[in-house]
């Protein structure tokens, strides 16, 4: 439950910004973070990006977030991973109100995407390209599409 008495970060309309939270260095976590992100401008704003990562050992961690867009006009996507190339792992977030919840354009990487909520998008989690995509316990709500792409394994809820 998204409350404003805990850490959190707000970016709305923010001119041509592609994300309050950028993450283009190895091993980043992000834990316990409430995110807010919208822009007038720029329609793949998303709450984290992590753009063309790469490397042996990069990987972007969140956990236990909630990532919802803000009043303005471009709600791109909650979390772009972008195309990484090593281990996204996410585990119990929130990403609700996005055109994406959650964007994966990995060519080599592997994802574990366990005990997260997706709810009230239009396309809960978008996947492209190859790697692994391993999606387990999740709960898709209240999305316009669910999924689109191909998941290695899955046993989530829709509801």
């Amino acid at each position: 439950m998204w409350s404003d008495s805990i850490y959190r970060l707000y970016v709305d309309n923010t001119g041509w910004s592609r994300a309050p939270l950028r993450t283009e260095i190895e091993l980043v976590h992000v834990v316990g973070l409430q995110i807010r992100a919208s822009s007038n401008y720029e329609p793949t704003v998303s709450g984290i990006w992590g753009p063309a990562i790469g490397g042996g050992s990069s990987s972007l961690w969140v956990d236990s977030c909630i990532i919802r867009p803000g009043t303005a006009t471009y709600k791109g996507s909650g979390i772009n991973a972008g195309t990484y190339k090593s281990v996204l792992r996410m585990w119990n977030s929130v990403i609700y109100g996005f055109t994406n919840g959650l964007e994966i354009s990995s060519t080599t990487g592997t994802s574990y995407l366990y005990s997260n909520t997706l709810s009230i998008n239009t396309t809960g989690l978008t996947l492209n390209g190859a790697g692994t995509k391993s999606v387990k316990n999740c709960l898709f709500s209240g999305n316009t599409t669910d999924v689109s792409g191909t998941i290695s394994d899955s046993y989530c809820a829709v509801s």
